[in-house]
């Protein structure tokens, strides 16, 4: 592809030639990729997609081929949001996000750890009375597995969705998606624990913690939200039909 270039120079006009790659335009001259082929040149692309996930790097090598591709393999850049990084957890981040206030987030994050801190102190002082073998296994010593199983607990597996019909609204249960459905845990979780008065941090991180090993347990708000909603499906199962009229 050839692009001509003008430029005024003491009133004077000169041109010039600038041979370039048919997924590139020139401005200036200045090589800018893209252009208008920009949806041509990402599909055309045959770089493959980084490996950062933890253990999927090591799984790959089990298979020669595959090992030898991705240790000579072209790669894309990974995106700034993804991390390799054995500390780094999905799970952790989302409930740190929904703990956030006013974009505060070193805040959040400090919160949470001083959550997880107060868990592995009461379920470690339970463990170590507990009579024998039977009683501690009630216990969970790893603060985040004890919230991930809390907020598993929690979700919900079907809503209702009001739809109209004939001008009557039904409450039509549907089921969830996971996403949806840890949402909903972490949200009554952290609602149950917001209905406490100021100082709000003095109060917020034992409630947040108390709220979390009670979901753990099968017990508290979190888990009579979760089966006031599954009564109300239940009840309303007859207009299930509606979801797909």
């Amino acid at each position: 592809m050839v692009i001509i270039l003008r430029s005024a120079s003491n009133g004077v006009h000169l041109s010039k030639l600038l041979t370039c790659q048919p997924t590139t335009i020139c401005v200036r001259g200045i090589l800018r990729p893209g252009g208008k082929n920009k949806r041509a040149a990402r599909q055309n692309d045959k770089r493959m997609l980084p490996v950062y996930l933890n253990g999927a790097y090591a799984s790959a090598q089990q298979d020669p081929e595959r090992a030898k591709t991705l240790k000579f393999g072209d790669f894309v850049p990974a995106p700034n949001y993804e991390s390799s990084s054995v500390f780094d957890d999905p799970f952790l981040t989302r409930v740190i996000h929904h703990c956030m206030r006013k974009g505060q987030k070193a805040e959040a994050d400090d919160m949470i750890r001083e959550v997880m801190y107060l868990i592995k102190k009461d379920q470690l002082k339970g463990w170590r009375a507990a009579a024998d073998e039977a009683e501690r296994n009630k216990f969970e010593l790893d603060p985040l597995e004890l919230m991930k199983k809390a907020v598993a607990n929690a979700s919900p597996v079907a809503y209702c969705r009001p739809i109209k019909k004939g001008g009557v609204v039904y409450q039509v249960p549907v089921p969830m998606t996971d996403g949806y459905s840890e949402y909903f845990g972490l949200r009554w979780i952290r609602q149950a624990a917001f209905d406490h008065p100021d100082p709000w941090r003095e109060i917020f991180v034992p409630a947040l913690a108390r709220e979390f090993q009670r979901a753990f347990r099968n017990e508290g708000k979190a888990i009579k939200n979760k089966y006031d909603l599954h009564k109300l499906a239940e009840t309303n199962k007859a207009y299930a039909h509606y979801r797909w009229n």
